[in-house]
């Protein structure tokens, strides 16, 4: 579901949902603030 976010493009076209609580990045493609809290990665 996620291999398309190989492209760069629509990779940087991603958005946060009107109510806050996942990122978008077009129909197909979100995730929930709870799966990235849950198993999200700190970057440094």
């Amino acid at each position: 579901m996620f291999a398309p976010l190989k492209d760069p493009v629509l990779f940087k076209s991603v958005s946060v949902n009107e109510r806050g609580y996942a990122v978008v990045w077009n129909d197909n493609i979100d995730i929930s603030e709870y799966e990235l809290w849950r198993h999200g990665q700190p970057t440094t």
